[in-house]
């Protein structure tokens, strides 16, 4: 996927399905989905951070819905994905100051495959993102190490993973059943393999039978 230019409209929206997808598989129902964008539920916004964020980033967070950040919450945006940070941490983090109001602290991670894991990091500057895995990674190596990429790519691929099958929600009502990964991420669990693929493994295995067991002409 070649890089382009930051969208945030488009960005917002595929934030939005991938929050409605959450909100829905959680077994919520639709009346029920926060209808207020970020911006909306953290106000009032302090002019100190508001005159430090980006214009197109600011855009975006004008239509992106949330609800209000809590790290104690059992609710996740996506399997990789937290939320959207809460207004006081955007910029807060220590190790992202170095390179002063440059990275914002987009989406913090899940951490499920380390405690270490970062989330999303938007640089303001060339207005690309990048998912960090480790916080080591953001002191020692150079920012144009990472894979940046506009953020629609980054939430546009996260939305191929559930249409394929690979991650998928699951309810309330399934919480205490459910253990896969290295934590509870409700209400997301990753897959090793989808139907999808053990149909092409089976089909593959009887054409396989089918040209062994074939009679063969001399």
């Amino acid at each position: 996927m070649p890089v382009t230019g930051f969208d945030p409209e488009l960005s917002a929206q595929l934030h939005n399905r991938i929050f409605e997808r959450a909100w829905i598989g959680a077994g919520r129902d639709d009346a029920s989905l926060p209808s207020k964008s970020w911006w909306e539920e953290s106000s009032p916004i302090p002019f100190d951070l508001a005159s430090r964020l980006n214009p197109n980033l600011i855009q975006f967070l004008r239509s992106a819905r949330a609800i209000i950040f809590d790290p104690s919450s059992e609710f996740h945006l996506f399997y990789y994905l937290f939320a959207l940070h809460g207004k006081h941490d955007l910029l807060r983090e220590s190790l992202l100051r170095q390179w002063g109001d440059r990275l914002v602290w987009l989406y913090p991670s899940t951490r499920t495959k380390s405690d270490e894991e970062v989330g999303i990091v938007f640089d303001q500057e060339t207005e690309l993102a990048s998912f960090v895995p480790d916080w080591e990674d953001l002191v020692w190596f150079d920012l144009e190490r990472w894979p940046w990429r506009p953020l629609q790519h980054i939430l546009q691929a996260y939305l191929d993973i559930i249409d394929q099958g690979k991650i998928t929600t699951y309810s309330d009502r399934g919480k205490k059943n459910s253990t896969h990964g290295r934590f509870l991420v409700f209400p997301w669990e990753i897959h090793q393999y989808t139907l999808k693929d053990v149909e092409g493994a089976v089909t593959a295995f009887t054409r396989l039978l089918d040209a062994i067991e074939a009679p063969t002409s001399f």
